[in-house]
């Protein structure tokens, strides 16, 4: 099996989507029937497959058809183009790295946080003060279980000793 670069890959299996016929890939590009089906299988745009008139993309991360549609896929913004991977595999990922990543994610976040309130301060002041009037029992309910569970845990810490 040889090894094709990037650039003879991608060209083959444009060639490839365009005729959609085997042979004639076969004969324009001088490769075997094996080296076709493993660059299908490895570019990401010939996922694609139609089965009984429904579009169905193979997921790169999981290997299995789904319909390609906003169920399965994520549809990205500024385009009619759907994410590679399917929806599971992107939360996977999306855990993966924030699990990974915990402590670059806590600094931005907290960098966002100061300069929003740096610029919209008032606005701020007046949510809480809102949410507080709002919920003002439940959250003195809150606070004093907090007082008697920690009321609780401190005086455990002094007669345990």
């Amino acid at each position: 099996m040889r090894d094709f670069t990037d650039y003879k890959r991608r060209k083959i299996a444009r060639y490839y989507q365009s005729c959609e016929n085997t042979w004639q890939t076969i004969k324009k590009f001088d490769i075997t029937y094996k080296e076709l089906y493993k660059i299908i299988d490895t570019t990401r745009f010939l996922s694609y497959k139609t089965i009984k008139w429904q579009r169905h993309k193979k997921c790169p991360s999981c290997k299995n058809m789904l319909i390609l549609s906003e169920e399965n896929f994520y549809k990205r913004k500024w385009t009619s183009y759907y994410q590679s991977s399917c929806k599971n595999c992107m939360k996977t990922l999306s855990k993966i790295y924030r699990i990974d990543n915990r402590e670059k994610i806590n600094t931005k976040r907290k960098e966002w946080f100061k300069q929003h309130y740096k610029k919209n301060k008032e606005e701020v002041l007046t949510r809480a003060k809102n949410y507080y009037y709002k919920y003002k029992r439940f959250i003195k309910q809150r606070r004093s279980r907090h007082y008697i569970r920690s009321k609780a845990q401190f005086l455990k810490r002094i007669f345990n000793k």
